[in-house]
């Protein structure tokens, strides 16, 4: 980026802000920059990549499918492959799937070109590079065992290669697990990737970052604090201003929770010492994500403390923050996270048994999300579920049915066995909320049936989670049984 000075800089965010569409946009750009095809190429995928740090995502969408034309017409590539892949890493959250499948696709092709006298790099480095970009998709699609399989593809191709990059893959590998339930195997790919010899740098700090939260899921505190401040020390040597926001962010959530667990007949101390710590770290992540502009850092912090505040039971305080956390996130197109701030608001206003309220909320997560990830639209249809059966409105039914019916068929998907019980266990609670409120409408025919449903695809699966199940049927069985007899 040598050519764009801040001069530079200034005039391509003055004209991202003036222009009307991305053609005005990439008129501005070749206004100020003289030079060849090729060197428009890649100073157009500079610019692209300064625009998606700033969040102008109509901008570096412009650029960098301009500076994807330039190298075709050039047939350049490694060119095509990079710009690819950055518009994939942009939009994975964001593009409908048929666009995202496209251009998977068409990366796909050029690694079927892959010539090494003609790239400047291994086959592995863009092989597993684009893997990561599609474990990313799969594991959104809720096509975790795909995911998984790609991951552990990613570690054989580097076994004998780059340490980092290998590093980098065995903690891919441990998130993935960690989001499925894996919780055991996924500490034990955080510590293999700990174990890799001359393994040293930003792959280290997430690896010891990935085991903090570990510990942290199984109540080890004082071990989850241990593993994270590892990580913070290779954050400040390697990290940047991202990567330390976002451990302190960790780590306050560590102190959070031990306060909680500290709380007698759920009345939190606000004198406790690890509530004093956890606010006093998110507040220092939050003075270096308004120094750095990080965007996306600031609306993640802001998220977490309008969640401390509701936990606390400041709802008023908790809402402005939650509303200062959309105000900042909902340019820079990261709608995953503008729809979790929308659930923490619509949480806040369960709290407070607002219930008209909190339905207006998931209604607004369900429309930021849109149709192509169900997987995330299972606690919104709970949510609007329960919303909705405490104002004995009959959509509840409709909602809860609706979720049941996206885990059944998200579960199918599943080959493996422990994977389809583990996904399953996650998501129970559907279940008992149908269960609960078909015997409150004094439907206890319906209600049954619901268990017997649950219970018939448990036997199935020849059931590992029995236990945890078996006590959800029975007692719904219980309670249908006693209304059926009166």
């Amino acid at each position: 980026m040598e050519k764009i000075t801040s001069e530079i800089q200034s005039y391509l965010f003055d004209a991202c802000k003036k222009s009307e569409n991305i053609e005005d946009f990439i008129t501005h750009y070749y206004n100020a920059f003289d030079g060849d095809e090729e060197e428009h190429a890649a100073l157009l995928y500079d610019v692209a990549i300064l625009m998606k740090k700033n969040g102008n995502g109509k901008c570096f969408e412009a650029a960098i499918k301009e500076s994807l034309r330039l190298y075709e017409h050039l047939q350049i590539d490694l060119g095509i492959f990079a710009c690819i892949q950055e518009w994939i890493h942009f939009n994975i959250g964001v593009a409908h799937l048929e666009e995202l499948e496209y251009w998977f696709l068409k990366s796909d092709d050029v690694l079927k070109r892959y010539d090494p006298s003609t790239w400047e790099a291994s086959f592995a480095y863009y092989k597993t590079g684009w893997n990561t970009k599609r474990m990313d998709y799969l594991s959104m699609m809720g096509q975790t065992e795909e995911a998984i399989k790609i991951a552990e593809e990613n570690i054989e191709l580097l076994e004998k290669g780059d340490v980092h990059m290998l590093t980098h893959s065995h903690v891919s590998l441990g998130n993935l697990q960690r989001n499925t339930g894996y919780y055991l195997e996924a500490m034990e790919s955080y510590l293999r990737a700990i174990q890799i010899k001359g393994n040293e740098g930003l792959g280290l700090a997430t690896a010891w970052h990935g085991l903090g939260n570990m510990h942290e899921h199984f109540d080890q505190k004082n071990e989850a604090l241990s593993a994270l401040v590892k990580a913070h020390e290779l954050y400040e040597e390697y990290g940047d201003i991202y990567d330390l926001t976002n451990l302190k962010v960790a780590i306050s959530l560590v102190y959070f929770s031990n306060a909680l667990s500290a709380a007698k007949n759920g009345e939190l101390d606000l004198g406790n010492e690890d509530l004093q710590s956890a606010w006093s770290i998110m507040t220092e992540a939050f003075k270096m994500a308004i120094e750095s502009g990080d965007g996306y850092a600031l609306a993640d912090i802001l998220s977490k403390l309008g969640d401390y505040s509701s936990k606390l039971s400041q709802f008023e305080q908790a809402e402005q923050y939650l509303q200062q956390a959309l105000d900042v996130i909902r340019p820079l197109n990261a709608q995953h996270l503008e729809t979790e701030i929308q659930l923490s608001l619509a949480d806040n206003s369960m709290y407070q048994h607002q219930w008209e309220k909190a339905i207006s909320h998931y209604e607004k997560s369900l429309e930021i999300m849109g149709n192509d990830f169900e997987i995330y639209s299972i606690p919104i249809l709970r949510g609007l579920g329960v919303a909705h059966a405490h104002l004995d409105d009959d959509k509840a039914e409709h909602y809860f049915e609706q979720g049941i019916q996206i885990i059944e068929k998200l579960e199918g998907s599943q080959e493996k066995l422990d994977l389809k019980l583990r996904y399953r266990a996650q998501h129970l609670q559907l279940y008992r909320e149908l269960v609960h409120l078909h015997i409150e409408k004094g439907k206890p025919r319906a209600a049954f049936k619901v268990l017997e449903q649950s219970k018939a695809r448990t036997l199935l699966d020849n059931m590992r989670f029995q236990n945890e199940l078996d006590d959800t049927y029975i007692l719904g069985f219980r309670e249908v049984k006693s209304l059926l007899e009166t």
